[in-house]
Order: C-alpha cells, then structure tokens, then sequence
C-alpha cells in the first residue's frame, strides 16, 4: 500500500541521511533527491506566514493539513535543516532555518497576558 501523505518531519529527516548516504557510498543521486524534497518544500511555504503545512498530499498536490506549529509532525523539519548547515555547510539550509525562526516568533509566539510586560508566552499552531 503506497502512502501519498507525507509529514514535514518525515521529510526533513531524510535530508540527512540522504546527504550522509550519499557521501558515504559515493553517489549524489541521494543527497540530490534530497535536496530537491527539501526545496519543494521551501516553495510550498504559506504566503502570509513563510511556514510549511504538517501534511502534504502528493497525489492532490495540497496541504492536507496547512496547520503548521512546532510539535509532532513537524519539529524534525527545522531541526534538520540546522543540523544539515551543521554536519555538511549548506548555507541555504541556514538561510531557510533562520527564516523559519523568525516567522515562527513572529506568527506563532504568543503573549499569555498582552498588556502585561514580562509575561509569560506560548507557541499557538498556525494555518
């Protein structure tokens, strides 16, 4: 059974192992796949929030769940691109890390007690 739903973690976790795979054995189809996913990824990016979805459907081509946050589903992709930049250099992978930081504290950081200076604050999922 072929599954045609892909989350953002799973796919970000094969950027490096892909990248690794590659180097080890030789051949850059697999760090070059990898890096496509990974910039099909960044296109799919929601126009208001510069954020991915939680689920991709590869046969509609859609976010089949557009709610992005930071937890389950999702935490991998931003991790791995840091460690990406880490491990092997790429500054793109740092570029799109950094962008993603700066729209998740802009769309998703939110206040507990607004009025209040110094409150507390959370992380809301985003759509």
């Amino acid at each position: 059974w072929y599954q045609r739903r892909v989350r953002a973690a799973g796919a970000g976790t094969l950027i490096l192992e892909f990248k690794m795979l590659g180097r080890l054995v030789g051949d850059p189809i697999f760090e070059s796949v990898a890096e496509r996913a990974m910039d099909r990824l960044w296109e799919l990016r929601n126009n208001e929030t510069g954020l991915i979805g939680n689920v991709y459907n590869l046969e509609l081509r859609k976010w089949e769940d557009p709610m992005s946050g930071i937890g389950a589903g999702i935490d991998s992709y931003y991790e791995y691109l840091l460690k990406s930049y880490v491990l092997f250099g790429n500054e793109n992978d740092l570029l799109r890390f950094n962008s993603y930081y700066q729209s998740i504290r802009e769309h998703m950081r939110q206040e507990s007690h607004p009025n209040k200076p110094d409150s507390p604050f959370y992380y809301a999922n985003v759509q």
